[in-house]
């Protein structure tokens, strides 16, 4: 009757006799397993794990037992709970060790649950499987990227790179990487291959204006800052880095003795942030060397 109603997918009814026949059989891997599986159905998974386990208890037949492995794990996964997602997952692997998706999937479980040990384990063994599995290779990148291993976050991005020659994301963060090894020419380098592949990409047009500033190419730096503007106009601090690098642009000219494209660039600075007071401070001392003390006291 269980298994009649349980076809019918009258889970409760199923259970019900399912349940009652446990009473007397206490020992069967396969009633335990049944039941575990209604639960599931009914997305009680608490019970259904403790069925589960009492199953696996049960079976000395390893397939049986990699199934069960598998199906904790998946149930482990819908409470949220990835550490063990990752355990059972990890278990099934070691019996079925040419299963691609068992290590892979455990390495995203650990990875999920901040177990960056366990999840670099289970994804080289992944890749070891699978060598030019780009989301495997991605995941180790984000792994080691959060181990602050920064070597090895790099040559998971070079191997990258090899199969999605047209990521610009991957281009980006090889930029990322040389930057922070404080290799500038090999992050422009990185960041305009970006460019070249995604002439949109935001992440690297503000990092090559970044750099540009801070080399006192202030053009290059505007140009890169207002596009990123364009695409990104929630990003309001970046208005603030255009004013100082007018203003910077600016206070060349003012040195120069340009005082009146001082003065453009001046305004051009306030246009971006009216509260910039050096700027206003700028155009008046430009109007003072230009000898219009009356229009330097508007300002």
């Amino acid at each position: 009757l269980a298994k009649i109603y349980y076809e019918k997918k009258d889970y409760d009814n199923s259970l019900k006799y399912f349940l009652e026949v446990a009473k007397t059989q206490n020992n069967n891997p396969d009633l335990f397993q049944n039941i575990g599986i209604i639960y599931k159905q009914k997305k009680d998974y608490d019970n259904a794990i403790k069925y589960l386990q009492k199953s696996l208890s049960l079976y000395k037949n390893e397939t049986d037992i990699l199934k069960l492995y598998v199906v904790l794990s998946d149930l482990y996964s819908l409470k949220n709970n990835y550490l063990e997602a990752g355990n059972y997952l990890e278990k099934a692997a070691n019996i079925k060790k040419d299963e691609f998706t068992y290590y892979y999937n455990a390495g995203l479980y650990f990875k999920q649950a901040n177990n960056y040990d366990n999840a670099e384990r289970n994804l080289l063994k992944a890749y070891e499987l699978n060598p030019k599995n780009s989301d495997v290779l991605r995941s180790l990148y984000n792994i080691y990227s959060s181990k602050k291993e920064n070597d090895k976050a790099e040559a998971m991005l070079i191997k990258l790179s090899e199969i999605e020659s047209n990521d610009s994301e991957v281009m980006y963060n090889l930029g990322n990487l040389s930057r922070t090894k404080g290799d500038t020419v090999k992050a422009l380098e990185y960041y305009k291959k970006s460019i070249e592949i995604n002439p949109n990409h935001p992440g690297s047009l503000l990092a090559i204006g970044n750099i540009a500033f801070l080399k006192k190419e202030y053009d290059e730096a505007i140009s890169n800052f207002v596009k990123v503007l364009e695409l990104r106009p929630d990003l309001k601090d970046l208005k603030s880095n255009i004013a100082v690098a007018y203003f910077n642009k600016g206070a060349l000219q003012f040195n120069e003795k340009q005082y009146e494209k001082a003065i453009e660039l001046y305004k051009k600075a306030i246009e971006y942030n009216p509260d910039l007071k050096v700027a206003y401070l700028g155009i008046s001392k430009s109007y003072i060397a230009l000898g219009n003390s009356k229009e330097s006291k508007i300002w």
